[in-house]
Order: C-alpha cells, then sequence, then structure tokens
C-alpha cells in the first residue's frame, strides 16, 4: 500500500493541472469586449484566485488559471477558478507487531527434601536380627509394600481366611519367624510382574524413616520351598525411595542403599538363600525401610512353556524383567503358582 500512495500522490496532479487551464481560455476569449479605438492597450489582467485549490503567486498555479487581458480595454476578464483537486486519502497505517515475549525465567531450584525423623544415631536393632519375628515389636518389619500396588496378583497368608504364620507346620529346621504360603495367580497386564517388600514402618515408601540396623552385617538369608521345583523368584534388600537404581531426590527418607538383585531357582524342600550385603553402606541417612523384598515375573517364573519349549528369556522380578518369550516364540503364559518363604534375616 504505501508504493501505491507514492504513486497516486505523484501522478494526480498532472493529469487534474492541463483541464482549468483550457476552460480558462476559452472563457476569456468568449466574453470580452471591444475596447474603443482611442483607448489605450489593455493592462495585463491579475492572477486568478482559486477556489478550493492552494493559490500561488503566479497565474499559472495548480490551484487557479492566470488571468487573461481584454484586447484594447481596461477592463480584466477574471481568471477561471481553479479546479480544486482533494488529496487522496491515505490508507490506514499497518498496525504494529506485539512486542516479543520476554524470555522465560530460569526454573528456581526446587526446596530440599528433609526427612521428617532422626538422622543416623545409636543402632537400634542388633545383629542378628529377624526381619519378622512372631513376637511382634516396633522394630519388627511387615510385608506391606505391594508392587506395583495391592492389586498385582499375589496372595500371602496369613490372612483372615488363614491365619495360619507357621505355613501350617510345615517349616524349615530352626526357623525364627513368621512363614508366608505365597501364591500367585496372575499378574499384572501392563507391567508383567508383581512384588513385595518387607517395610517398617508398614506401607512406608519413603515418607518416615525406618529402623537403624547395626554396622556389620554381611547378608540378607532366607528360607523357601516351591511346590513344583519350577518355581523361581528375585529378591534383594533395601532400595525404597530408589528410581532406576538410584536414590529419588524427592523421597525425603529413602533407604540408603539397594543390594543388587539376585535370582533364586527354588526346589520342593526348604532350603537357605541369601542376598550378599557386601560394599553396601546401609548405616547412613535415615534408616532401612525395606529390609527384604521378592518379585516375580512372567518367564521363567510362572511361564506356561509353548510348542518350542520354555526359554531362557527375560528375567525374572520386580526391577529386571519384562515378560520372556519361549524359544518356540510364543509370548509366556501367566499360570498359578505356590512357594513358601520364612526365616527371613540379617546376619
Amino acid at each position: 500500500m504505501s508504493k501505491q500512495r507514492r504513486v497516486f500522490g505523484r501522478l494526480a496532479p498532472r493529469t487534474l493541472v492541463a483541464v482549468p487551464v483550457l476552460l480558462g481560455l476559452g472563457f476569456a476569449c468568449g466574453n470580452s469586449d471591444p475596447a474603443p479605438s482611442s483607448a489605450p492597450g489593455g493592462q495585463g489582467g491579475a492572477s486568478g484566485t482559486t477556489t478550493g485549490g492552494s493559490s500561488t503567486a503566479s497565474g499559472a498555479a495548480a490551484g487557479g488559471g492566470a488571468g487573461v487581458s481584454a484586447v484594447g480595454g481596461n477592463s480584466v476578464v477574471a481568471g477561471t477558478a481553479g479546479v480544486s483537486s482533494s488529496g487522496t486519502s491515505g490508507s490506514g497505517g499497518t498496525s504494529g507487531s506485539g512486542g516479543i515475549g520476554g524470555s522465560s525465567g530460569t526454573g528456581g531450584t526446587a526446596p530440599a527434601v528433609t526427612c521428617a525423623g532422626e538422622k543416623a544415631g545409636a543402632a537400634q536393632v542388633t545383629l542378628p536380627f529377624v526381619v519378622e519375628p512372631v513376637a511382634k515389636s516396633p522394630l519388627s518389619y511387615a510385608p506391606t509394600g505391594y508392587m506395583p500396588n495391592m492389586a498385582n496378583g499375589i496372595v500371602m497368608t496369613p490372612t483372615a481366611a488363614d491365619p495360619s504364620t507357621t505355613c501350617h507346620d510345615d517349616l524349615p529346621t530352626g526357623n525364627r519367624g513368621v512363614c508366608h504360603i505365597v501364591t500367585v495367580s496372575g499378574l499384572p497386564v501392563d507391567t508383567g510382574w508383581g512384588g513385595i517388600y518387607w517395610q517398617n514402618p508398614d506401607a512406608n515408601w519413603g515418607e518416615l524413616p525406618g529402623p537403624r540396623i547395626a554396622a556389620g552385617a554381611v547378608r540378607v538369608q532366607f528360607k523357601a520351598k516351591g511346590v513344583t521345583g519350577t518355581e523361581v523368584i528375585d529378591a534383594w534388600a533395601g532400595g525404597v525411595g530408589w528410581a532406576y537404581g538410584s536414590p529419588d531426590a524427592t523421597v525425603p527418607c529413602g533407604d540408603p542403599f539397594m543390594a543388587p538383585i539376585a535370582q533364586f531357582h527354588l526346589t520342593t524342600s526348604w532350603a537357605s538363600y541369601e542376598i550378599s550385603l557386601a560394599g553396601q553402606s546401609y548405616t547412613s541417612g535415615y534408616g532401612v525401610i525395606g529390609a527384604f523384598a521378592f518379585g516375580v515375573g512372567n518367564a521363567p517364573n510362572i511361564a506356561t512353556p509353548g510348542a518350542g519349549g520354555q526359554g531362557a528369556g527375560g528375567a525374572a522380578g520386580a526391577n529386571a524383567g519384562g515378560a520372556g518369550e519361549n524359544a518356540g516364540g510364543a509370548p509366556a503364559v501367566s499360570a498359578p503358582m505356590t512357594f513358601m518363604i520364612s526365616d527371613i534375616a540379617w546376619e
């Protein structure tokens, strides 16, 4: 539009000025009266005054035509009034662009997360200690941490329907704690695994500190027994409040350590298994929340073999594995699995 305005402003005066000059000449020639022969020569006419146009000192102004002198007479015919040429109205200016928004500020540092409890102090639990003794105390642990949630397909005694804490008197030699019968009827299809943490306090996922365990433990041992001898479980200690192998900074009282996950193949007889605590600094931080945990996955834990037989497929466990595949290529299929676990102790 700015280019058009410049073109119109340059061409319009040349077109409109030529018309009033010709009209002025025609009007003067047709209306002047002859003067007597004795009269002196006529005086040139004064500059015409423009009506509506811009007046100038010269008669040839763009606004008005110049007066033409009468022939032989004193009378002067006034120049024809100039034709006013109204200028082309300008188009409205282009609206300005909005200002550029300021740069977004850098997010502030998240406030430090602190645990609402005592930091490491004198040990509250001496070694060796039973994680879940029959005679419970405020320092005892209980299997309250269902993973990934309560609907994970795992049921354990004691329950209201089966209050037995002794696996119906099928106990390992020298048993020192509560014995559980674990039944896995089907795992969540979205995760393919499930597990349970022994926690203190109950269902504590890092909001509160756990008991402080004396230094010097080298292992967490437990006893377990399968029904068919094909059961496989994973087990570990610590790791509450961890994510992807590292402590989660948003969890105020998480465990100060996580022992590596180990896999165990059960038999039809009671056997002792252990989780190594070598190199684990469990006495720092706010105590131990997760003293023991187990996990089961779709394969090879409770897989029904496909046409090609059960594969060595994906690893089992809460953190380690998704569903594996059979050697024949068919996905593993969940089937009921039962095993017993008891006598969990730090030594």
